[in-house]
């Protein structure tokens, strides 16, 4: 009896520690698994659940951000330089929102876009430079300013300072040099054929025929405003 009671109590304690050995390994797994698989998990679904509620956030901003958001004016080509004083300004915004105009700093007009967003201002410019801008606005928001426009209104004709020939000039060869100085950035024709230009100073070779040649200087700015000379020489073999 005493045999079979130690017999069994020995079989009990072995199946005590398998027990053990296998509830401990099990564990194990299940902490690699947990590790491995769960923490992510738990951490994708909380990031999951922090979008969820700062999105909704989020969307709420910008959403106040678009209601009180107005584009900036889109101004339409200009010259970059023009002999009139009076000159149309146009250009694109939201439909139907107020449009400043300014001009060199300063507010000049205001208006309202129409139903399919454009509008035009009709404006004087001062001699020199002129800076044109515009913004958008109605009762909630501003635009930013669009971007600037530079026009330079001239006025004054072009110069043409003639070095030579001289008007009444005899000549026994049949080519000459037409030279002389003009405004830097001018355009110079002799007779109607382009000269060349190199800062202020242009020259021309210019091929005469027998007896009286007349010579047409005519210069011209990037405004449009031009300026002619004449002169008549002889050429003599």
């Amino acid at each position: 009896m005493a045999r079979k009671s130690s017999r069994f109590y020995k079989t009990l304690e072995k199946k005590s520690r398998r027990n053990l050995v296998i509830s401990v390994i099990g564990i194990i797994i299940i902490l690699g698994v947990l590790f491995k698989f769960g923490i992510p998990l738990f951490a994708d679904i909380s990031f999951s659940f922090g979008q969820l509620f700062s999105g909704k956030e989020d969307q709420t901003t910008v959403g106040k951000i678009e209601d009180n958001f107005l584009p900036s004016p889109v101004l339409d080509q200009t010259p970059l330089a023009t002999n009139s004083a009076k000159i149309k300004i146009s250009g694109s915004a939201t439909p139907e929102k107020k449009v400043e105009l300014f001009l060199n700093g300063k507010s000049y007009d205001r208006d309202e876009a129409d139903e399919d967003g454009e509008f035009t201002f009709n404006i004087t410019l001062t001699e020199g430079e002129n800076l044109i801008k515009a913004r958008a606005s109605d009762d909630k928001a501003e635009s930013d300013f669009s971007e600037t426009h530079i026009i330079t209104f001239k006025k004054s004709e072009p110069k043409i300072e003639l070095e030579k020939p001289r008007d009444g000039d005899n000549f026994a060869v049949k080519n000459i040099e037409v030279r002389g100085k003009t405004d830097i950035g001018n355009r110079v024709t002799i007779n109607g054929f382009w000269a060349v230009v190199e800062g202020e100073v242009f020259s021309y070779n210019l091929e005469l025929h027998d007896g009286e040649n007349e010579i047409i200087i005519q210069a011209e700015d990037d405004a449009g405003n031009k300026k002619e000379q004449k002169l008549k020489v002889r050429y003599s073999p």
